[in-house]
């Protein structure tokens, strides 16, 4: 979970500052009748760390909806779970599920074409298999503890025509909890806006669709099927909405970031950003100047996967970093930008020891944007900035070479 805010301003400030220098652009079972053809899926999930994430169905949808079972592009291993002779060559697809609130879930699997068709359950790949069977066709109960994810090993013999096997399904023997409170947007969760990154802590499991509209980029691969909404009103400064996936790249939440406004939440709401750069467990971040101060603003999270998202657990900030009384960051000996006179320019040096493109931001003392551009520093030549259109004021400058960033305090007059 998420308690407290960073530490230091040196910490916020780089946060900010790597934040405005990326592009803005770049599961609570939801009972979704999903039909997945495993001819398209099965170069994806041939090992077991590609498992795909699947929910578990209510026991009325199982088995009238199910997963097709296809292995032609399966490749042949000998890797079958105890049930089956060790060394027998077998084609194998690889699931993964959550157990959330049960002790028993329900496996259906039926064969056809006198296929041999069987199952093994780990909850690790490369770990024994907690419970398989050979030859199945019907239900099988299989027992698991809660809360925890489990990996599924559905697989036939090589002399089985591999184009006809069958399908299966998953269901829950309990009930899964009710979506959480802030499931769509006329209920979104307010967010304080202060001037450090402060966590709520969030969870999306159990989310559902929401009928509002609001689309960017990152929607193109990542379906908000368990979006859960949050809200906050404006300051009067650079706003900073950041996303925690509070988990490992196995379990955590896979975070999508957009950001909106609405003067209600019953129909489209507007995107204005989205971010979708980092995988299970990442920090999405969004930066943007251009919101308008006592205006409300809607945040919108969801998870990438098209299953439910397993805890589901995240953490979401607001705020505007503070600029006043802070200390310099750089040196005097190693300062980035130095006066060159009195008409309002200055040398920006490197502190890279190679040459390449860099990134400059120029922020003034309420978190306001007022300079950016891309420029190509070595570290023999400084780079002339010209700032004599800015009003006398403390500043600070930006510098990012790729994933390396350095930020200093200055006085402009």
């Amino acid at each position: 979970m998420h308690n407290g805010a960073p530490g230091g301003f040196a910490h916020r400030l780089s946060l900010l500052a790597k934040s405005l220098l990326m592009s803005n652009t770049s599961r609570t079972l939801t009972l979704l009748c999903i039909c997945i053809a495993g001819a398209a899926m099965a170069q994806v999930n041939d090992n077991c760390s590609g498992a795909i994430d699947i929910d578990l169905y209510t026991p009325d949808d199982c088995p009238s909806n199910n997963f097709n079972i296809d292995f032609s592009d399966s490749g042949i291993s000998t890797n079958p779970p105890f049930c089956d002779a060790g060394g027998s060559q077998i084609r194998d697809l690889w699931y993964r599920f959550y157990s959330a609130n049960n002790t028993t879930v329900s496996i259906y699997l039926q064969s056809l074409q006198f296929s041999h068709v069987g199952f093994g359950i780990y909850t690790s790949c490369g770990g024994a298999a907690l419970a398989c069977l050979s030859n199945v066709d019907g239900y099988v109960n299989i027992p698991v503890s809660q809360n925890t994810h489990y990996y599924l090993q559905i697989y036939t013999l090589v002399n089985f025509d591999p184009s006809s096997s069958g399908f299966f399904c998953l269901h829950w023997n309990n009930a899964p909890p009710g979506p959480p409170a802030n499931d769509d947007c006329p209920n979104a969760t307010l967010l304080n806006v202060g001037s450090t990154c402060t966590y709520t802590n969030g969870n999306g499991a159990w989310a559902t669709w929401s009928n509002a509209n609001l689309f960017c980029d990152p929607e193109i691969i990542a379906t908000p099927n368990d979006d859960v909404w949050y809200r906050f009103v404006a300051p009067a400064a650079v706003t900073v909405i950041t996303v925690d996936g509070d988990g490992s790249s196995t379990t955590g939440y896979n975070a999508v970031l957009v950001l909106g406004n609405s003067n209600s939440c019953s129909g489209s709401v507007n995107p204005i950003a989205c971010s979708n750069t980092s995988g299970p467990g990442g920090v999405e971040s969004i930066t943007t100047d251009v919101l308008v101060p006592g205006t409300t603003y809607y945040v919108r999270v969801y998870d990438v996967d098209g299953a439910s998202p397993q805890p589901g657990t995240f953490g979401i900030c607001v705020y505007a970093p503070d600029f006043t009384s802070i200390e310099e960051d750089t040196p005097a000996e190693s300062a980035i930008v130095q006066r060159t006179g009195m008409d309002g320019t200055y040398h920006v040096r490197t502190p890279f020891p190679s040459t390449g493109i860099c990134q400059l931001h120029v922020l003034d003392a309420m978190g306001h944007m007022v300079h950016a551009e891309g420029v190509q520093l070595t570290p023999s030549t400084p780079h002339l900035l010209d700032l004599s259109k800015l009003v006398p004021g403390t500043y600070v400058l930006a510098l990012r070479m790729g994933d390396e960033l350095r930020v200093q305090r200055f006085v402009h007059f």
